[in-house]
């Protein structure tokens, strides 16, 4: 998938490489400097939308997934929201040694603008929400985001926008997340403090309602679906070679595979098939 990609620097990380200051200095010195920053080029996109925008929000998504990573349920609905609407997915920080803060922007063939903030290592988690908020006012400013939706899919970044006032707001709990091996330790609270500000839950599946129903007054199951067209291409594909001598009936898996899968379970079927 293309991108056309215009990269924002924020100008006052520049007098940040003396390996000298800390991240202590590195957020007092930032919330001193005047920011700059260069927008992508969205004019082709604005007068595509303007067609269809009068006073329609956008949507500012809030993700811990790369927008690159795996094309799922966030890239298949934002995709769908930027047909009439401006669209940004704000992914977590990559952390480089690289004393200069920025962010990089870049516009997908859908239309939605991805958004990936850049920090520097060891920064403490109080510097760190205080520069991705930081960076954030600056990206609304800049890009003249005043009438939007805030979309999480990250309970966490509650903690560097708590302070936005959007039209509405949107979680979408694809996965319950503090049981994932790593989940931080503040993910629950986080979650109790979006649970609390969110106007709307939508839930990726029928045991996640369960499980949520009784945390807000307007959750909804909303479970994710198949893309007809994306998976009806494997009908015209060849049998690959290494599949040609395993008999039928056929037992296949397509998903993700992590630690949730069980996978001496896995094993031991198979060795009972042999």
């Amino acid at each position: 998938m293309t991108q056309k990609k215009s990269r924002i620097k924020v100008n006052s990380f520049n007098h940040l490489k003396s390996p000298e200051l800390n991240e202590t200095n590195l957020s007092e010195l930032s919330k001193k400097q005047a920011l700059s920053i260069s927008p992508p080029d969205l004019s082709a996109s604005k007068k595509e939308y303007q067609k269809n925008k009068v006073d329609t929000p956008d949507i500012v998504c809030l993700s811990h997934l790369r927008w690159n990573f795996v094309y799922q349920r966030p890239q298949h609905l934002l995709s769908r929201f930027a047909q009439g609407r401006h669209v940004y997915f704000i992914e977590e920080p990559i952390f480089s040694k690289d004393c200069l803060g920025r962010l990089d922007i870049s516009q997908d063939d859908s239309g939605v603008v991805v958004v990936v903030p850049h920090l520097p290592d060891h920064l403490s988690e109080e510097s760190i929400n205080a520069d991705l908020r930081m960076l954030i006012d600056r990206l609304f400013a800049e890009q003249n985001i005043s009438n939007y939706i805030c979309w999480y899919y990250t309970p966490m970044a509650i903690a560097f926008t708590n302070h936005l006032q959007p039209q509405a707001i949107v979680y979408d709990c694809m996965d319950e997340l503090s049981a994932f091996q790593g989940a931080p330790p503040k993910l629950k609270n986080y979650e109790a403090e979006l649970f609390r500000r969110a106007d709307l839950v939508f839930t990726g599946g029928q045991s996640l309602y369960e499980s949520k129903v009784n945390q807000h007054p307007n959750v909804y199951a909303f479970p994710s679906s198949v893309d007809v067209a994306h998976f009806g291409q494997a009908r015209k594909i060849a049998e690959p070679a290494e599949q040609a001598n395993i008999p039928h009936p056929r037992l296949g898996f397509f998903g993700v595979i992590d630690e949730r899968m069980d996978i001496e379970l896995l094993r031991g079927r198979c060795i009972m098939r042999i």
